[in-house]
């Protein structure tokens, strides 16, 4: 296709103009923010690394359902693509055999196949990106509660919570919005390809 290097760039574009980028700049800082939290208090510490494992979970299993579904995805997409431009190249020659309507629904087909293969990426991406967000607001409000009991038995200081929810937050942050990035990260990924051997 003529124009599909174009949509390539966009679609590397459209993944360096998101968000992704950024989550991935701000992963580095998570040991950072985990250990702030363990010096706060261990038990404080040991919940935020377990919630950022079961975060960490969510994206491979988004990793792993994605990529099932790019390749059907993309090559619905192209055969779509292929389709309408065929028709556009041969208009005059479709409409003088009078196969517009036959043309037509084979791209009806085409395009309900890449619709459906759109709306099941967006349903397993749409999907692990809410449970991880109302995963990591639970997470938030189960640090709070636990904060709350370690300063009435006398282990922290009050301002000691709010700190830790705040650094448990910027910890886990960069894993939720890499959850919800990660159908354009893959899009991405596999149009970068590296040359063999040295540049």
């Amino acid at each position: 296709e003529a124009l599909q290097p174009i949509r390539d760039l966009d679609t590397i574009r459209g993944f360096l103009s998101g968000q992704g980028p950024m989550a991935m700049l701000d992963l580095p800082w998570l040991p950072i923010f985990l250990a702030f939290v363990f010096a706060l208090h261990p038990l404080l510490g040991w919940v935020t690394l377990a919630g950022a494992l079961v975060l960490v979970a969510l994206t491979l299993a988004t990793e792993r359902l994605v990529h099932a579904r790019s390749a059907s995805h993309g090559a619905s997409g192209k055969a779509r693509m292929e389709t309408a431009e065929a028709s556009a190249r041969n208009a005059e020659v479709i409409r003088a055999m009078g196969l517009g309507s036959r043309l037509a629904a084979r791209f009806r087909k085409t395009s309900d196949l890449h619709i459906a293969d759109n709306e099941r990426l967006s349903d397993i991406v749409g999907g692990f990106s809410a449970v991880s967000r109302t995963f990591r607001l639970a997470l938030q409000s189960g640090l709070l509660g636990l904060g709350a009991y370690l300063t009435i038995k006398g282990q922290m200081s009050a301002g000691a919570i709010i700190a830790c929810t705040i650094a448990a937050s910027r910890a886990l942050a960069p894993i939720e919005i890499a959850i919800g990035q990660w159908r354009v990260f893959v899009q991405a990924r596999d149009l970068i390809t590296l040359p063999d051997g040295p540049v």
